[in-house]
């Protein structure tokens, strides 16, 4: 989504599922990757969180 600054609707259109189902996937999809991150002792300590994008509904200003 962010490679190619799509939006939250685009992306969705591209996996071909709803905006909702896009929100839920990129969700998990962070949080596995924040586990596997950890695990490979790459990821902030625990209590510190990463600089995450903004909100998937409605607002696409500063998406990375």
């Amino acid at each position: 989504m962010a490679w190619h600054g799509l939006t939250p609707s685009d992306a969705a259109s591209v996996l071909g599922c709803s905006r909702p189902a896009f929100a839920v996937r990129l969700h998990r999809a962070r949080r596995r990757l924040e586990r596997a991150l950890r695990d490979a002792g790459e990821a902030p300590a625990e209590g510190r969180r990463p600089e995450t994008p903004p909100l998937l509904f409605g607002e696409t200003e500063g998406i990375r």
